[in-house]
């Protein structure tokens, strides 16, 4: 599943998003954040639930009239979902936001799905006994990867490489 945006854009946006759902969870009895991707035919959908302090009402209505606003931080501008939102409308996103006081938050964004690049692989075949060249330089990939290859790990050699010479 391919969408077309800027990775600095949605990487910015994520953590704006998240960071904000973790200060509201502070202080909760069971702080909880949730991310979630879906897929549909023609879009996918990054859902972040927070069980926080929620949004109010006037600060939502802004918020969707995409307004800076800021709520509880002392030093906070509204500079974050002002990016959120210009980083959505670059990038073909939307964002539907549900709140309530006193339970949370969930944000919704949504973005068209584009046909897959011909050079990204539409499937692996790989064979009992293949061995598995994973190279990357963050650790974060290795460990998706692991865990994609978690089953089959009695069956696979698989090689962790974090510079292309170190793989030749």
């Amino acid at each position: 599943i391919c969408i077309e945006a800027v990775s600095s854009d949605i990487h910015r946006m994520l953590s704006n998003i998240l960071n904000n759902s973790i200060q509201t969870i502070k202080g909760r009895e069971c702080p909880e954040v949730v991310v979630k991707l879906l897929t549909e035919a023609s879009q996918v959908k990054i859902i972040i639930q927070d069980n926080g302090k929620g949004i109010p009402a006037a600060v939502l209505e802004k918020l969707r009239a995409r307004i800076a606003v800021t709520e509880g931080k002392a030093d906070g501008h509204g500079i974050g979902m002002t990016q959120v939102s210009g980083a959505l409308e670059d990038n073909n996103g939307q964002m539907v936001i549900d709140s309530e006081v006193g339970a949370g938050t969930t944000l919704m964004l949504t973005f068209p799905i584009i046909p897959t690049p011909n050079w990204l692989a539409q499937e692996l075949v790989i064979n009992n006994g293949d061995t598995i060249v994973i190279l990357d330089d963050d650790p974060s990939i290795h460990g998706a990867w692991d865990g994609k290859f978690a089953e089959y790990r009695n069956s696979l050699d698989i090689k962790h490489f974090t510079l292309g010479a170190e793989a030749i």
